[in-house]
């Protein structure tokens, strides 16, 4: 599990290859009670 901030990246498909976009910062956390339990 990583610590801290996090970059949000959108990845686009280009003619060259690819192209990488930092959107934002982000925090991840852990899910937990009923988010936890629930299936996909």
């Amino acid at each position: 599990m990583g610590t801290g901030i996090q970059d949000l990246v959108v990845v686009t498909r280009t003619d060259s290859g690819y192209a990488r976009r930092t959107v934002t910062p982000v925090r991840f956390v852990l899910m937990t009670g009923r988010a936890e339990t629930l299936t996909p």
